[in-house]
């Protein structure tokens, strides 16, 4: 993997499709911003950690966010089974 700032490891615009607040009932996309399951779903997309948070589009579940480098994400803490 590149160090941060060389290679593909750099700043980037993310967009993400189909991101959607799905109802329990029908499992149908929320699309509707006044419904509070929508608000809460986007105010998680908005605290998500190392991102910053552009737009959220409800028709197609974009979610738009910047990140300033690509980390490798794991397991923090490993279980073991003895």
């Amino acid at each position: 993997k590149p160090p941060v700032g060389s290679g593909l490891n750099v700043p980037a615009e993310i967009k993400l499709e189909k991101c959607w607040c799905t109802s329990k009932s029908d499992r149908k996309p929320i699309t509707d911003m006044g419904d509070s399951r929508l608000q809460s779903h986007v105010e998680r997309l908005r605290n998500m950690n190392d991102t910053k948070f552009i737009d959220y589009l409800p028709e197609t579940g974009t979610w738009i966010f910047k990140v300033e480098h690509f980390s490798s994400y794991g397991i923090l803490n490993e279980i073991q089974v003895n």
